[in-house]
């Protein structure tokens, strides 16, 4: 499911934009974005839909803390 840019979902034209992966929790039937994030070597967890997010980062010298990131959705 494609989730449309709008009032709630928008783009950051200064932050980056990261593949995300889309996984369901096998137990409850939950949908997330997954993307990895090179700078604290995790993964973050987001709600799907495309735009932009905070990050997730334990790592508080890396630049998507100060400015978050966009997601889309790998088609990989």
């Amino acid at each position: 499911m494609k989730v449309p840019i709008n009032d709630y979902n928008f783009i950051d034209l200064d932050a980056p934009t990261l593949p995300a992966k889309e996984i369901i929790n096998e137990e409850t039937g939950v949908v997330q974005w997954a993307v990895w994030c090179k700078h604290c070597q995790e993964w973050h967890y987001h709600g799907r839909g495309e735009g932009h997010r905070e990050a997730h980062c334990s790592k508080l010298t890396s630049p998507y803390a100060a400015s978050g990131y966009n997601l889309t959705l790998s088609r990989q």
